[in-house]
């Protein structure tokens, strides 16, 4: 019988039942350099989320008994497959909440936390301020303008089942009230309601770049939330087309785009806005497109 040499490393490197953190790294990183794809700071979160401590506190860890390493073991031969590390554990990090996340829904990259604190900044100029977002996915961005600011009204749309229940399941785990309404872009929400803010984080990839995108993207998230179409830019032409019919003449829209779209996107939204504005992310691309009827200034 071929011998486990997970088992192997443990016994032979444990003292007193436990296995010292910097040891159980050394071993990862052989399997972790071998994948050119899998980042290597993946192992601390790997072992820091299985021992349930923050990142930080990793050096000072007594140690790993051999249950938890059988699930560092699992877990880390999983990752080493390309299963993405909010996914295996089922949750991530978003604006400081904990969301519940799986293959029904995108897990909320670090840049779109910069659509909610412009929204945020927005959100002060209302005294109660209805906001609206399309495509909510996991609810990330509803759930973190929500906690945010407790006196804004937040209705978030998606037309999948499946990704509204994990929303509406986040909702609840956060305490967090906000309306959720199953809906193709704005084809289901009431037609004399108008908002202040309206956001969305559409699909934005071309469809033939699907083929393109990393397998734990491909493999683990769900089409429907990258697919743009063509040309990449369908929901946003529909948003250009609709939104003005569910914004308030002194509201705004933000939405994020591909850090390629830019021009296009504000080409689109130019026709319909007095206001048309490009931001860059936090590792400097054009990521979050915000529009205005009137001239406020308020960015």
């Amino acid at each position: 019988m071929k011998k486990n040499i997970w088992n192997q490393f443990w016994k032979e490197n444990q003292k007193n039942n436990l296995l010292k953190v910097f040891f159980a790294k050394k071993f990862l990183s052989v399997f972790f350099k071998k994948n050119p794809e899998i980042e290597i700071s993946d192992i601390d979160w790997l072992l820091a989320l299985t021992l349930k401590i923050n990142r930080s506190e990793l050096p000072i860890c007594h140690g790993i008994t051999f249950e938890i390493w059988k699930k560092i073991e699992k877990k880390s031969k999983e990752r080493l497959q390309g299963k993405p590390i909010s996914i295996i554990f089922g949750s991530t990090n978003f604006y400081g909440l904990n969301l519940k996340v799986n293959s029904n829904v995108l897990s909320p990259r670090p840049e779109t936390e910069e659509l909610v604190s412009f929204a945020l900044k927005n959100a002060k100029y209302f005294s109660y301020p209805s906001v609206l977002d399309l495509c909510t996915g996991s609810g990330a961005i509803a759930i973190a303008i929500k906690k945010n600011y407790p006196t804004s009204n937040v209705t978030a749309t998606d037309i999948s089942s499946k990704a509204l229940y994990i929303a509406k399941k986040n909702a609840f785990l956060n305490d967090c009230e906000i309306k959720l309404i199953k809906s193709d872009m704005f084809s289901s929400l009431p037609k004399d309601k108008k908002y202040h803010i309206i956001l969305s984080n559409p699909p934005y990839l071309k469809s033939e770049e699907l083929k393109e995108i990393s397998k734990e993207v491909v493999d683990y998230e769900p089409s429907l939330a990258l697919d743009g179409g063509k040309s990449g830019l369908k929901f946003y032409e529909n948003i250009a087309l609709n939104v003005s019919k569910f914004l308030h003449n002194d509201g705004i829209l933000i939405m994020e785009i591909g850090y390629k779209q830019e021009e296009e996107v504000k080409n689109i939204f130019k026709k319909h806005f007095e206001i048309v504005n490009c931001y860059k992310d936090v590792f400097n691309n054009p990521r979050i497109v915000i529009c205005e009827k009137l001239n406020q200034r308020k960015i």
